[in-house]
């Protein structure tokens, strides 16, 4: 699972114990510090309370997890970076957080190994498509080149320099 080592793996095991004592992934969130606790009387909601109801080893631990499965994943980071624009970027990542919190969940609970593409699934926005020739502003059936619309062409890559100016290196062999 991205994120996820075999320390913090081990950290988290440790801290849930058991899976099956909690009846629905609503009431492992919510241990884990992931969920705000409503504060409602007589179907009035009235603000939040009890911030500190639940595991707090268990909030760090998905709070890391989710900073660290940015790392080389770059769906991770689209999904992040959505979602940043919509909340922010502290409030991104606990939404990463409690979306692997439940995911760890329901990988205990039905014993199956973690799915990359289904935890990603239709959630991160795919990189489009770009077709060479396609010009967003021009009429159907008709095409630009990059030259004409202005795109930059990347300059060619330059020769490589040897480490020591004047000093030629040798050629090696292979026995």
């Amino acid at each position: 699972m991205p994120g996820i080592g075999q320390i913090l793996a081990l950290g988290l095991l440790y801290e849930i114990h058991d899976i099956h004592r909690f009846p629905s992934v609503q009431d492992f969130v919510s241990y884990c510090r992931l969920v705000k606790c409503g504060k409602e009387s007589a179907g009035k909601h009235s603000g939040y309370s009890g911030a500190k109801i639940g595991n707090a080893h268990l909030t760090w631990a998905f709070s890391e997890a989710a900073v660290l499965s940015l790392r080389q994943n770059p769906t991770a980071q689209r999904f992040v970076a959505r979602l940043a624009q919509q909340h922010g970027k502290p409030k991104a990542l606990t939404i990463l957080a409690h979306k692997l919190a439940r995911t760890v969940y329901y990988m205990l609970r039905r014993e199956q190994v973690f799915d990359a593409t289904r935890f990603f699934a239709g959630t991160a926005t795919p990189e489009p498509p770009v077709h060479p020739n396609f010009e967003p502003g021009a009429p159907p059936g008709q095409a630009t080149t990059g030259a004409q619309r202005g795109a930059r062409i990347p300059p060619p890559h330059p020769a490589p320099t040897p480490p020591f100016p004047g000093v030629v290196p040798m050629p090696t062999t292979s026995d």
